[in-house]
């Protein structure tokens, strides 16, 4: 054999056992994972059966519970508030301070500057789904020289929303309290919340000097329907209660407007017996950045002698990209008066348009009767206001109101407004 072939033998049987090793490797590997494989799946099996275990021992504690409150009867708790701890309720006040500058020589708040109001408000859940709302008031006007300040419970209710174990069937809601009435858009909201300083004819008319508000109990419905769209009424029954606003004694039981005594003003709704109250909104979207709102109200007495028709218009349009935002508002009422038996009209219309972050301006048109069998005659004002809004809860406005009254005088009155606020029911939203 030659030197050659001898040499390849050689190298041949010298990898030979390096070929078995390399071989025997991947097995010796694939062994390995299985082991490990194994390991997991027994360790994840162990775990399943303690985890069942735990969850079998909650679920006869829980029965046991049940049973307990079965025998027993369970405990009603109420849901934590807030930050603070259970039954803690949010509380807010604000503070709505008027300088008025009129030609008016009977409004006795003339070319003063006043705290025309400062609300409380104590607002927080009960139970989960059933909210409570306590807002009383310290109104302060001028009677001649006198300052008289008068403590007011604008509103004291419930709102259960939904009902319980019924609004699981039906999403009806329901208050019961006092409350400022659902008539309209301005009435049910505190005026520190309106786009402007004084009160609309059509409500100072009607109303009186203040938000209409009764004691009683309404239900509330948002309605499916198949074009998805807003569709909520409510219906509601009230004590009747007298409208306007009076003090204590007999000589000062005149109405007042919100910037002191006008006397042309009327006698607001009186009412005969219980009253009955409803009202339905359809909110309709245009395109994506607009929106109108219909609203419609009735309200009428158990004695049938007086009935109040309302309507109401409002068209939002928003600026993409912008802090700007145009809001057109109209309300409309009619009253009808059976004593006497005669109707009567009024409306306003309203034009704001937010002219960036922190300032907004707007006018509103005026025009109304006074509910008088024997005047019939129309009085209407026009006003214009700026505001600018430091915060969502302190704001300052300026607002020039010229106003004709029933005997065709000119009226001058010029506003200045610093509304101030803490806690939640300062805040716009709240609006």
């Amino acid at each position: 054999m030659r030197r050659t072939d001898l040499f390849i033998l050689f190298v041949f049987f010298l990898f030979l056992p390096l070929q078995g090793l390399a071989a025997a490797e991947p097995a010796e590997e694939e062994e390995t994972v299985q082991k490990r494989l194994d390991r997991l799946q027994q360790e994840l099996n162990e775990l399943r059966l303690e985890h069942e275990a735990e969850i079998k021992t909650l679920e006869e504690k829980l029965e046991r519970q049940e049973e307990k409150n079965t025998r027993e009867g369970a405990p009603h708790r109420a849901q934590p508030v807030g930050s603070w701890g259970m039954m803690n309720p949010s509380i807010s006040a604000i503070a709505d301070v008027q300088a008025l500058f009129t030609n008016n020589e009977e409004n006795d708040n003339q070319n003063k500057i006043r705290v025309k109001e400062v609300e409380l408000a104590f607002q927080g859940y009960l139970y989960p789904g059933i909210r409570a709302d306590v807002i009383p008031a310290l109104e302060m006007e001028y009677i001649g020289d006198e300052v008289n300040v008068e403590i007011d419970l604008e509103e004291a209710y419930l709102t259960m929303s939904p009902i319980p174990l019924v609004g699981e069937y039906v999403p009806l809601g329901l208050q019961l309290g006092r409350k400022f009435m659902n008539f309209g858009i301005l009435n049910p909201i505190h005026p520190h919340h309106w786009p402007f300083a004084d009160t609309p004819l059509v409500l100072q008319s009607f109303f009186g000097a203040h938000n209409w508000f009764d004691d009683g109990i309404q239900g509330f419905l948002n309605i499916p329907n198949p074009w998805d769209l807003y569709l909520k009424t409510t219906f509601g029954y009230w004590n009747g209660k007298r409208l306007g606003h009076t003090h204590g004694h007999e000589e000062e039981a005149d109405v007042h407007e919100g910037e002191g005594h006008d006397h042309s003003m009327g006698e607001p709704v009186e009412w005969d017996g219980r009253v009955y109250l409803s009202r339905t909104i359809l909110g309709v979207p245009i395109g994506r950045t607009s929106d109108v709102r219909l609203g419609a109200s009735v309200s009428w007495d158990e004695a049938g002698s007086t009935t109040l028709v309302g309507g109401d218009l409002t068209f939002i349009r928003r600026f993409p990209g912008t802090y700007h935002r145009l809001r057109w508002q109209n309300e409309f009422v009619a009253a009808d008066i059976d004593t006497g038996d005669y109707w009567r009209y009024g409306g306003y219309s309203l034009l704001a348009f937010s002219l960036g972050r922190y300032w907004e301006t707007g006018a509103r048109y005026d025009q109304s009767q006074i509910l008088d069998p024997l005047l019939s005659d129309d009085q209407w004002a026009s006003t214009g206001f700026i505001t600018y809004f430091l915060t969502h809860s302190l704001y300052f406005r300026g607002q020039y109101r010229y106003r004709n009254t029933l005997e065709d005088e000119d009226e001058h009155n010029g506003y200045i407004q610093m509304v101030f606020g803490l806690g939640p029911h300062a805040h716009r939203l709240e609006n």
